[in-house]
């Protein structure tokens, strides 16, 4: 979503998609009105099979992935005009539609108003394609995989830039995961330790010219590669990335592979880039694919915040080309970790990696102390929360004598977690999907059942009041969106007996909107409740009708 210009009560705004036709498409948000649709070249093939569609032919994938953007408004105008020397750039990637990866110029048409606002320029279109990372024949990118991970356009030391000729004073690069492996996987089974070819890589990109300027993986690198010998396994995930030293440069990334290891890079400057597995959480080095329970995945990017010195990292395991899979095929957890940083090992430096012996198993402890200031544990790396129990009747987890019950029947986490900080306290919210445990029929289909956690950053206690969670219906939701909402405003009256200075008024302090999908869960009142307001494309003829 990308707004233009226009005005605080009309402003203009255009969103961008890929589809599995193989399009990229703009689209006006007023009206869902499709305004341009760029098909690459690569997919022109496809488009005969789209056509004829014929059966046995498997699911066809075309741009599947997720657009990010640069958006280069250079005299803070709030307005996008060529004229100005402004840009939109936007990048996206194939995901199952293959290896490549995108950079298109979206910033719209020079012969638009210029200047002149009572008149709409160009915004946005036509779009003007700039260019193409192709995985797997380009040579500085043989090991990118699929491209799952989206590339986040960031700034960075500067001599990351740097040339032969001339020192850089300005870095941008587009950071991504090295993608996905699809031989890891066949139609019933998921191997995340088999021998992957791809995707085992992190990638840094001019994102100006698509020129690799730095790259980590276990093996095939070169003056700006790091070497990490362990990067054995796909990385499908977005990064997440923070400057911890707040001088306006991205310096460490967390990310998880689909071995279960977490990894922390730290971006210091061209030669001296470090890093190494953070948390590891899946009994990775064996390619048995029989033994798969403890065979836990990263799809998703964690979630991290720094509080009073410490760097808190929060992430859930889930297989996400497998949501069916159920029972003791994969048995998922939700993690909070406390980074230990790096520890001096003989002459050399390293990361303090965590496993579970470091963590604390809060599953069935509801009343669970605060876990990293407790100077007299000995399990002071964080705690984790086994994914499993069963759903009753009105979607809620059952709880046996304050306990979880014993059975795994393939919780898993689909979508990263949401770190809300207040005053008062800092809470973790995120979504699991529960697949159905029972056949569906056309008539009479189970989606499943999507459940959304709250839990207190520090201990994993309930923060829905006794309860840790809640259903927000069913089928796949999406990616949890926050709103925060201002406190209220006093209104004036006679109540002279009111504490005006009464922090623990719930009616004037701000609230946290939590929202998932359609569906929502807020602890605010009627007053401060944030609503959503969509629309879809409408369904031709009524469809196949259900009938007793």
């Amino acid at each position: 979503i990308i707004t233009y210009g226009g005005s605080v009560k009309k402003p203009v705004v255009k969103l961008f998609v890929g589809s599995n036709d193989g399009l990229i498409r703009m689209i006006d948000d007023k009206f869902g009105k499709e305004e341009w649709a760029f098909l690459p070249k690569e997919l022109l093939s496809m488009q005969k099979l789209l056509m004829e569609n014929q059966t046995g032919e498997g699911r066809l994938y075309g741009v599947d992935g997720t657009a990010t953007f640069w958006v280069n408004d250079s005299n803070q105008d709030v307005h996008i005009n060529p004229h100005d020397g402004d840009l939109v750039m936007m990048y996206i990637g194939m995901r199952r539609g293959g290896r490549n990866l995108y950079a298109i110029d979206v910033t719209g048409n020079e012969e638009g108003a210029g200047k002149d606002y009572t008149k709409e320029p160009n915004w946005g279109w036509p779009p003007k394609l700039r260019w193409v990372i192709k995985g797997g024949e380009d040579t500085d990118f043989e090991k990118l995989g699929q491209t799952w991970s989206a590339p986040k356009v960031v700034t960075v030391q500067p001599n990351y830039c740097d040339t032969s000729d001339a020192p850089s004073k300005f870095c941008m690069v587009l950071l991504f995961g090295g993608g996905y492996d699809s031989r890891l996987e066949d139609e019933t089974t998921f191997n995340p330790t088999k021998r992957a070819t791809m995707g085992n890589a992190i990638y840094m990109v001019h994102a100006g010219t698509g020129k690799r300027l730095w790259w980590a993986s276990n093996n095939g690198g070169n003056a700006d590669f790091l070497q990490l010998s362990d990067m054995k396994y796909p990385i499908p995930s977005d990064l997440a990335m923070l400057d911890s030293t707040g001088d306006g440069y991205t310096d460490r990334i967390y990310v998880g592979d689909v071995g279960g290891q977490l990894w922390r890079i730290d971006l210091l400057g061209k030669g001296d880039s470090r890093g190494g597995i953070f948390a590891k959480v899946s009994d990775s080095y064996t390619h048995d694919i029989k033994n798969k329970t403890n065979k836990r995945s990263f799809f998703y990017p964690p979630e991290m915040v720094s509080i009073e010195g410490r760097d808190i990292v929060a992430a859930v395991t889930g297989t996400r080309p497998k949501p069916l899979y159920k029972g003791n095929d994969i048995r998922d957890q939700f993690y909070v970790f406390l980074d230990r940083g790096w520890i001096l090992d003989g002459d050399n430096i390293k990361l303090n990696t965590l496993t579970q012996d470091d963590m604390v198993d809060v599953t069935d402890d509801l009343e669970a102390e605060t876990v990293f200031t407790n100077p007299d544990s000995e399990k002071d790396g964080g705690w984790y929360l086994n994914l499993q129990g069963e759903i009753d009747a009105e979607g809620e987890k059952e709880v046996t004598e304050g306990k979880w019950t014993d059975d795994w029947i393939g919780e898993k986490g689909l979508a990263s977690p949401v770190i809300v900080e207040t005053n008062t306290e800092t809470k973790v919210y995120f979504t699991t999907y529960i697949p159905a445990q029972t056949m569906s029929t056309p008539c009479e289909p189970d989606d499943g059942n999507s459940i959304l956690y709250g839990l207190d950053l520090f201990s994993g206690k309930p923060a829905f009041g006794s309860e840790r969670s809640k259903s927000v219906g069913g089928g796949l939701n999406s990616q949890i969106v926050t709103v925060i909402s201002p406190p209220e405003e006093k209104k004036g009256g006679d109540d002279d007996d009111d504490d005006d200075d009464d922090d623990d008024d719930d009616d004037n302090k701000p609230c946290t909107n939590i929202h998932v999908g359609i569906s929502d869960s807020q602890d605010c009142p009627e007053s401060q409740e944030v609503g959503l307001t969509f629309w879809r494309q409408q369904e031709v003829g009524d469809g196949p009708a259900c009938k007793p």
